[in-house]
């Protein structure tokens, strides 16, 4: 049969809580792996060289059989309730081309897809079919596998944000990060650009791995967390300063961004 050489050993669909800690693991299969939600440390051994690479979802990843790895939770990133986490362990002569294929387009190991949700579709489409009868559907297990390869390599060649900026993405981010408390209207900007919303949201987090929406709080937060370790101004004071919408959601932003209430931030700081 066409796909006899792919076998698959196992499909995991999983959520890690910000406290868990993997230990070392040994991979003695190939793998590909796609982290959805949540921010992870990843070290990764293959035999010649170690590195720690700084995972933020949504992003693409694989190890090769015979690596030595570990997935922690990055509690120095924004905070997350959990990460989400989704592989597929498989072995045979195709899986071990699939991941030699992926590292000659992407050395560093990873991808940031422009559209994850699709690249996670097919994941849990193989999951599903892997959790009815893995033998049975082997062959549209291996269809699928071949699909997000194409995915992943035509998204290689047609990412119009490597190299020359085409859509500004990186002269937004400067303009975000100088006037955080400039008003914005990212509709309008994707407008400009001759592009949908959607697809500039998709483009911008691909970029920068935040939405355009949350890369613009996420700058407001950090002014705000200056104000409260630099100044005495009142907490209401720095919400409207800062443009937030209201002092209750800014405390819930808040405690998410620093595990803190602002005022529990600010005693803190001041022992």
């Amino acid at each position: 049969m066409y796909f006899d050489d792919i076998k698959i050993q196992n499909v995991i669909h999983r959520f890690i809580s910000g406290t868990k800690r993997e230990n070392n693991l040994h991979a003695e299969v190939n793998s590909l792996e796609f982290i959805r939600c949540g921010y992870v440390l990843f070290f990764h051994d293959d035999g010649t060289r170690k590195e720690t690479i700084r995972l933020n979802a949504p992003v693409f990843f694989w190890t090769r059989q015979g690596d030595d790895y570990a997935i922690i939770p990055d509690e120095e990133s924004p905070r997350m309730k959990y990460v989400e986490h989704i592989y597929i362990d498989f072995t045979g002569p195709r899986t071990r081309r699939m991941v030699e294929a992926l590292y000659e387009l992407y050395p560093s190991g990873k991808m940031i897809p422009l559209e994850p949700e699709k690249i996670f579709e097919t994941f849990r489409k193989i999951l599903y079919l892997y959790r009815i009868d893995p033998v049975q559907n082997s062959a549209e297990i291996g269809v699928l596998l071949e699909t997000l390869m194409f995915y992943v390599c035509s998204e290689k060649y047609n990412n119009k944000t490597d190299g020359y900026d085409h859509y500004k993405l990186e002269t937004i981010a400067d303009d975000i990060r100088s006037n955080p408390f400039k008003d914005y209207n990212f509709s309008a900007t994707a407008k400009s650009l001759g592009i949908t919303p959607d697809h500039f949201r998709r483009l911008f987090r691909g970029k920068h791995h935040l939405t355009p929406t949350a890369y613009l709080n996420h700058q407001r937060m950090i002014r705000a967390v200056e104000l409260l370790e630099k100044t005495d101004m009142r907490i209401k004071e720095i919400v409207f300063t800062c443009h937030f919408n209201s002092v209750i959601g800014f405390s819930r932003s808040f405690k998410k961004y620093s595990g803190l209430s602002p005022r529990e931030y600010r005693q803190k700081r001041n022992q």
